[in-house]
C-alpha cells in the first residue's frame, strides 16, 4: 500500500477513535446514527426554491424533516432543507434565520413575551416575535437561531445565538460565535460556555417546491445541524419538544416552513405577533425522545429496511431486502450525496423481512456515497450504500 495512503487511514482512525460513541461530525450532513427522520415537510415553501447546490449559497428556505436524537450528554438535531443565505453585489449578506425553540423543562412560554434576550438590537431581537402562540403543551424554555449578518465582510460566515425563556421573561441571550458553512461546527468569536456547535450546508436541491399546496421533504440529506450539550438546556432526562421554523430576517414574522409542519394548503403566516399555532390543525412541534442506548430507537410499525447487496456496489445493479407492516403503497429511492434521487422503485405489499426487489436504472451509478430510503406514509428509514469503481 502506498505509504501516504497508510498514513491517512491512520489519521482517519485516530479521528474515529477521538469521536465520543453515537457522536457525528456537526457538518450540516445527515448522519446514519439520526435513525429515521421524526418529522417530515408535507406542505410546499412560501419561499423561492431556486437552489443552486452551493454549500454556501441558498435562494430559498425549506425545512425538509427533523432529525435528533440524545447521545453522551448532547443532543443531536439536524433539520434538512435551506435556509436562504446570499450576498449582494455591495457584498451584502441577505438571509432568513432558522429558528429552534426547546420545551425541556416545567414552566416557560407558551406565548412569547415583550421582555426576551436581545444578542443583537434588530436582527436578533426575539422580541420582534413577541404574541407568537405554540401549541397546547409546548412551553419554550430555550430558544437558538442559525442566520446571517448583514456586515459587509461577514460572508459567508454562518451566526448562531441563543436565548433562555424563563415563564415571567427576562432572560439572558448570546451571540455563541461564526463558522463556515459545511462545518465544522466549532463556533468562535463569541459566548458560549457550554460549547454548543452548530454549522449549515446549503447544497440540497431536492425537497419542497415552491408555493402552498401538498409537498413531501423526504430524501434531504443536508442543511442545519445543532449539537447542544444537555447542560445548557436544564439537563433534561425525559423527552425534549422542539419546534423549528423559518423567520424574516429580523424575527418579526415567519414563513409557512415549520417543524412539526402547516397542513397543505398553508401559506407564509406573516406577522409572528399574530401566528397561533394551538389554532391550526397538527402539532407545530416534534419530540427527540433518548433511549436505553442513547440514539433513536426502531421506527414504529415494523417499518424495515435491512439493506442492500452488493454493498459496495458497482453501480449497475442494487437488490433491496425489506419488510412492510401493511399493504400501504411504499417508495424505495436512491439518493445521492445532493440530495438527488437517482433510481426509486414504488413497492407494495407486506411480506415478511426477506422482501428483495431490485433498483435498477438506465446508466451505472457514479463511485461515492448514497442514502437508501424506504417511506411509506410518515415513517421513514434509511441506510447507505457506497459505490465503488
Amino acid at each position: 500500500m502506498i505509504p501516504r495512503l497508510v498514513a491517512g487511514f491512520a489519521t482517519l482512525a485516530l479521528l474515529l477513535s477521538a469521536r465520543p460513541a453515537g457522536a457525528v461530525n456537526i457538518d450540516g450532513r445527515l448522519d446514519v446514527e439520526y435513525g429515521a427522520a421524526l418529522i417530515t415537510q408535507t406542505t410546499q415553501t412560501g419561499d423561492n426554491d431556486n437552489d443552486v447546490g452551493k454549500v454556501d449559497y441558498s435562494w430559498g428556505s425549506e425545512l425538509d424533516g427533523g432529525y435528533g436524537y440524545v447521545a453522551n450528554g448532547v443532543l443531536y438535531l439536524f433539520l434538512s432543507g435551506n435556509s436562504l443565505f446570499r450576498w449582494t453585489i455591495e457584498a451584502q449578506t441577505v438571509w432568513l434565520p432558522v429558528d429552534v425553540f426547546i420545551d425541556s423543562r416545567p414552566g416557560g412560554q407558551n406565548q412569547l413575551l415583550s421582555n426576551n434576550p436581545s444578542p443583537d438590537s434588530y436582527f436578533y431581537n426575539l422580541n420582534q416575535a413577541a404574541g407568537l402562540t405554540f401549541d397546547s403543551g409546548f412551553e419554550a424554555d430555550y430558544w437558538l437561531s442559525l442566520g446571517g449578518n448583514s456586515n459587509i465582510g461577514s460572508w459567508p460566515m454562518v451566526m448562531a445565538y441563543e436565548g433562555e425563556l424563563p415563564t415571567a421573561g427576562g432572560g439572558a441571550g448570546e451571540f455563541l460565535g461564526s463558522t463556515a458553512c459545511g462545518g465544522p461546527g466549532t463556533l468562535s468569536g463569541g459566548t458560549n460556555p457550554f460549547g454548543i456547535q452548530a454549522t449549515v450546508d446549503e447544497s440540497n436541491v431536492a425537497g419542497v417546491t415552491h408555493g402552498c399546496g401538498a409537498s413531501s421533504g423526504a430524501g434531504v440529506i443536508t442543511g442545519i445541524e445543532w449539537a447542544i450539550p444537555l447542560v445548557a438546556i436544564g439537563n433534561p432526562t425525559g423527552c425534549i419538544k422542539v419546534c423549528a421554523y423559518v423567520g424574516y430576517g429580523d424575527h418579526s414574522g415567519l414563513l409557512n416552513q415549520v417543524l412539526g409542519p402547516l397542513p397543505p394548503g398553508t401559506c407564509n403566516l406573516g406577522a409572528a405577533s399574530s401566528a397561533n399555532f394551538a389554532s391550526i390543525d397538527g402539532d407545530q412541534f416534534f419530540s427527540v425522545c433518548p433511549t436505553a442506548n442513547g440514539v433513536a430507537g426502531p421506527p414504529p410499525q415494523g417499518l424495515t429496511l435491512l439493506g442492500a447487496e452488493p454493498n459496495p456496489s458497482r453501480g449497475d445493479r442494487v437488490l433491496v431486502t425489506f419488510a412492510l407492516p401493511d399493504s400501504r403503497p411504499a417508495m424505495l429511492q436512491l439518493i445521492d450525496s445532493a440530495g438527488r434521487v437517482v433510481r426509486e422503485r414504488a413497492v407494495v405489499g407486506s411480506g415478511g423481512a426477506g422482501t428483495t426487489t431490485e433498483l435498477s436504472g438506465g446508466r451505472r451509478l457514479a463511485p461515492g456515497l448514497y442514502w437508501l430510503r424506504l417511506s411509506q406514509g410518515r415513517t421513514s428509514v434509511t441506510r447507505k450504500v457506497c459505490v465503488v469503481r
